[in-house]
């Protein structure tokens, strides 16, 4: 007879140093198929405190972060969620809180660039222009490789205030 194990509830949480390998391999994962930009692991532990992870089973299913970026902007990136978690929510669970602490942090300009429009529309964003956002261009885009053929959309957090 096999004994029963504890399934371990779904806890959305600022990351730990002790999240940077999961979240590593989260990040790993989708940069290699070109959906997300490669980050490592000491860039991550360096910004740790932007970082929020969903953890199930003693696992990091999804992460997010919220990065400043100059005055009332900041910007939602590095959004992954695990293969085997997608379809649950949770990434709309993440976006809800990252959108949450950045307007009561004071941010009343939320954007992010993506390649999934379609889920950020129903997380209450809106295509922009990325030219509205000159602080990411000067600061990321300028060093990305892609910069010259760019498939990320802006988008900018519309919604109005959360609960």
């Amino acid at each position: 007879m096999r004994a029963q194990t504890t399934k371990m509830p779904t806890r959305l949480r600022p990351a730990r140093p002790s999240d940077v390998k999961g979240m590593a391999r989260l990040v790993d994962l989708y940069a290699r198929q070109g959906l997300l930009l490669p980050r490592s692991p000491a860039d991550m532990l360096r910004r740790l405190d932007q970082f929020l992870v969903i953890e199930e089973e003693g696992r990091v299913q999804a992460m997010g972060s919220l990065w400043p970026m100059d005055g009332d902007l900041a910007e939602i990136r590095t959004l992954a969620v695990a293969p085997d978690a997608q379809g649950r929510g949770l990434g709309h669970e993440l976006v809800d809180e990252l959108v949450r602490r950045g307007l009561k942090r004071g941010f009343s300009r939320l954007f992010c660039l993506t390649r999934e429009p379609g889920f950020f529309t129903t997380c209450g964003f809106e295509r922009v222009g990325v030219e509205q956002f000159p602080q990411k261009i000067w600061k990321d885009c300028c060093l990305c490789a892609r910069r010259e053929r760019c498939d990320e959309i802006a988008m900018l957090y519309t919604g109005g205030i959360l609960p």
